[in-house]
């Protein structure tokens, strides 16, 4: 994939992964005042850094994710996610007991 070269400091562009993932947001050329102001708040929120900048990037266009989009995007992670050993695991209803026991 081919860009152009641009004149603008800041070069913005949007990479999308295959089978729908999420897009990737590559931004050059911060100034190191903005960066260091960006990895503060994320430092203070205890977030990472793409983590900040989503949010800040949301609350500048008044972006709200619909809540049920929201949710059908989440249970389409948590069902990528394959639980490996899972026969591993206790049963539940003998921790329970275990539980009561003590």
């Amino acid at each position: 994939m081919k860009f152009p070269q641009l004149d603008f400091a800041c070069i913005l562009h949007y990479i999308y992964m295959q089978e729908g993932g999420m897009a990737i947001l590559q931004v050059r050329d911060v100034p190191e005042e903005l960066y260091q102001a960006l990895s503060e708040l994320a430092k203070q929120d205890n977030r990472s850094i793409s983590q900040q900048t989503i949010v800040i990037l949301k609350q500048a266009l008044n972006y709200e994710e619909n809540k049920v989009k929201k949710r059908k995007r989440l249970l389409e992670k948590i069902r990528a996610n394959k639980i490996i050993n899972a026969d591993a695991f206790p049963d539940p209803a003998e921790l329970i007991r275990e539980d009561r026991d003590r």
